[in-house]
């Protein structure tokens, strides 16, 4: 399954990330990894400039599914940011 991110726009404190794909259990683990990356990359950048990220936004617009496994994903992902406060 071809799976289709944009890359990233950002403006102080936000992280605008665009997924053009379904989300689902084949692709799961990866957009775990790859959104996780990015924020990482994003709160580095953040560090030297001396502005946190705040807000990241998920354009799913353009994705046509979510099975159980995107819901899952996107628990952890909440989870991931609120302990990152």
């Amino acid at each position: 399954m071809l799976i289709i991110i944009k890359k990233p726009m950002s403006v102080a404190g936000f992280l605008i990330l665009s997924i053009e794909a379904p989300i689902n259990f084949a692709n799961v683990t990866y957009l775990k990894e790859r959104i996780s990356r990015w924020i990482q990359d994003y709160e580095e950048e953040g560090a030297k400039k001396q502005s946190g990220l705040r807000v990241v936004v998920l354009d799913l617009s353009p994705v046509s599914a979510i099975d159980t496994s995107g819901i899952s994903l996107f628990k952890d992902l909440i989870c991931v940011g609120e302990s990152n406060r």
